[in-house]
């Protein structure tokens, strides 16, 4: 049997009503930034933005990093947080652990740019206050969504398409507090330029400590880990619909090849033989040899065992987002 996959990003369709299901870096970033927008309103400090003419003091570390998370209008919390909650299909498609990187190299990024600035407007006697909220995080991502999502015209209004939404929350953030969300969105997209074409090869080297990412893992995984559905909702058009079944039937037919390969081995291994064939959905022979290295590795990175990625890019004829897909729902 042969599948033909002509779905684009095929992960980035997997944002229904799954909420923040393998989705715990976006939720812990949307419930941190909502909680310190609460605390800084509720303790009347008002805009804890970094002033150019108070960026040497040592209490600013701090301020610029919490400035980071809290927002100084309610409005600015909300359409920060729906727009991120679109972009949780990056940690889905990256992995929690590559997500959360690229949120630390945007933070850090952002962070630079910000003290370069504040320095230069100190030096040349400009007055500037810069935005709170999660500015770094929005707009670096929104660097992704452009360039890796794919976008359709919507059939009621043709000027406007299905991406249009999040781009008018994200004008909104820009202008929300002046030139000083101007320079923190821009600040924001020059480090998500930066991190998506790994200039100076910042996803190498910008990354959280292994150490500090387990013991964070291990501390809040049960409090932001999201259960999986247990019932999936069904399209409200015929066309959504018959692209679910043809997704289930393409998930059940990846399921049995992998089976089938499974079983192919033991009996292979239990005779003293080496399993060098297999076969794909196609019904041609593959080995392991016409998988991709870098596709397999892509999905060790993501956490799964390198002999279930091998096997299951086999089963998918080779297709990543297939084989991603598959090693995800089982």
């Amino acid at each position: 049997l042969h599948v033909t996959y002509n779905r684009k990003f095929m992960m980035l369709s997997d944002t229904g009503s799954n909420g923040f299901y393998r989705c715990p870096v976006s939720k812990g970033l949307i419930v941190t930034s909502c909680a310190a927008t609460a605390g800084v309103a509720m303790a009347g400090l008002g805009s804890i933005g970094v002033a150019s003419g108070t960026v040497v003091h040592p209490t600013d570390a701090l301020r610029l990093l919490t400035s980071q998370f809290a927002s100084e209008h309610v409005r600015d919390c909300i359409m920060s947080s729906v727009v991120l909650y679109t972009f949780r299909v990056f940690e889905r498609r990256f992995g929690s652990r590559k997500f959360a990187n690229a949120l630390f190299s945007s933070a850090v990024l952002s962070a630079c740019f910000h003290i370069g600035t504040l320095a230069f407007c100190r030096s040349r006697g400009i007055q500037l206050q810069l935005a709170s909220g999660p500015y770094p995080f929005v707009f670096s991502l929104l660097i992704p969504f452009l360039f890796d999502v794919p976008s359709t015209r919507s059939a009621a209004v043709p000027l406007f398409t299905t991406k249009t939404f999040i781009y008018l929350l994200a004008t909104n953030l820009v202008v929300s507090q002046g030139i000083g969300s101007l320079v923190c969105s821009i600040a924001g997209l020059l480090s998500g330029l930066l991190w998506r074409f790994d200039i100076l090869s910042l996803q190498r080297w910008l990354v959280i400590p292994s150490s500090i990412s387990d013991a964070v893992e291990g501390i809040l995984s049960p409090l932001l880990m999201t259960p999986p559905p247990s019932n999936l909702p069904t399209g409200g058009t015929l066309q959504i619909q018959r692209e679910q079944l043809l997704d289930e039937q393409e998930r059940l037919l990846v399921r049995h090849s992998y089976q089938m390969h499974q079983m192919l081995g033991n009996q292979q291994m239990g005779r003293g033989a080496r399993p060098n064939n297999q076969q794909s959905l196609s019904g041609s022979p593959m080995s392991h040899h016409d998988v991709q290295e870098e596709q397999v590795q892509r999905l060790v990175e993501m956490g799964f065992t390198r002999q279930a990625a091998t096997h299951a890019l086999s089963s998918s004829n080779n297709n990543l987002e297939v084989a991603m897909n598959f090693l995800v729902s089982n």
